[in-house]
């Protein structure tokens, strides 16, 4: 499932969105409102919603930074399915 979550949310608005869905995924930039989107993910859990990942989708536009699942680097399989290089 997959919860749209408005730019201007804030982490109470965020935290309940994804207790209620049960989200168990953040993905969003690496900065989110002027600060690192792992601030974010600490200020959501704080008030009690369960992340068991975060995934950083970088600013296509200013790179090739890759997309951080877990602070690792993604890549592709042949089929085309994204998977951690560096499994835990």
């Amino acid at each position: 499932m997959a919860v749209g979550i408005g730019a201007r949310a804030g982490d109470r608005e965020i935290s309940h969105l994804l207790t209620r869905t049960a989200a168990r995924a953040l993905v969003t930039h690496e900065v989110q409102r002027g600060r690192p989107a792992s601030e974010l993910k600490k200020a959501v859990a704080e008030q009690e919603a369960v992340l068991e990942h975060l995934v950083l989708v970088p600013d296509f536009i200013s790179g090739d930074k890759p997309i951080l699942i877990d602070g690792k680097p993604s890549t592709r399989d042949r089929a085309g399915a994204a998977r951690s290089r560096h499994r835990a």
